[in-house]
């Protein structure tokens, strides 16, 4: 287990809210060190307005496809960071991006023993 960081690996469907992949340990299942898939899955389904909304006004370019994000969630609930990750190249510092890594951002989990890293986070961008 890892000392302070536990990392998920979170996949939305292209309605932002399908079934997810992940990698968790039976103490992190448990929620006994940081948040649950279940726990982020539920924020990320309480916001996915502000998500969709992203994708369909803030998108000068256009742009569709698969956007990987990746984000830190202290163990107080509030995100730390959010970025598109590297291996979203088109996505990195276009208004869509930006906004959905500032949706993230704003958003509040539940407190954790522990902070929380979500390495990948697939979100299917269509205008």
């Amino acid at each position: 287990m890892k000392s302070f960081k536990h990392v998920f690996t979170l996949a939305m469907t292209a309605a932002l809210l399908g079934a997810f992949a992940f990698s968790a340990t039976p103490a992190q299942a448990k929620g006994k060190t940081g948040l649950s898939p279940v726990q982020i899955q539920s924020v990320i389904n309480k916001n996915k307005g502000q998500i969709k909304n992203c994708a369909k006004s803030k998108n000068s370019k256009k742009l569709k496809g698969r956007m990987m994000l990746a984000f830190k969630i202290r163990a107080n609930g509030k995100v730390a960071s959010a970025s598109v990750a590297p291996m979203s190249k088109k996505f990195k510092g276009t208004d869509v991006g930006k906004c959905v890594a500032r949706a993230v951002k704003g958003m509040t989990f539940p407190k954790a023993q522990k902070a929380t890293t979500v390495s990948v986070f697939p979100v299917d961008i269509k205008p």
